[in-house]
């Protein structure tokens, strides 16, 4: 089987200019020499205080889109939500 490869990032829901955010993600992929296809690099609008648990876009990604052996790249660690121990449960 063939590894994918799936880039995620949180964007805060009161960004002003969100094209903006979503091309500084993809540039940044880019500049580590991460090829990630279009289709797989997944933006959720929502702001950090939202539980992780109720990220509908993040959660089918993790639940429905992942299988072994793909590669999940995430932005930073704060795009996973304020509380380490919640998101460390979920992934675990």
């Amino acid at each position: 089987m063939t590894m994918r490869i799936y880039a995620y990032i949180r964007i805060n829901s009161n960004i002003d200019d969100l094209q903006k955010e979503k091309e500084s993600f993809i540039s940044l992929l880019a500049s580590f020499d991460h090829k990630v296809h279009p289709k797989r690099v997944i933006f959720e609008l929502v702001s950090v205080d939202k539980p992780i648990t109720l990220r509908t876009i993040f959660l089918n990604l993790i639940n429905y889109s992942l299988e072994e052996d793909d590669f999940l790249i995430v932005k930073g660690i704060d795009c996973l939500g304020s509380s380490f121990r919640r998101y460390y449960h979920l992934l675990s």
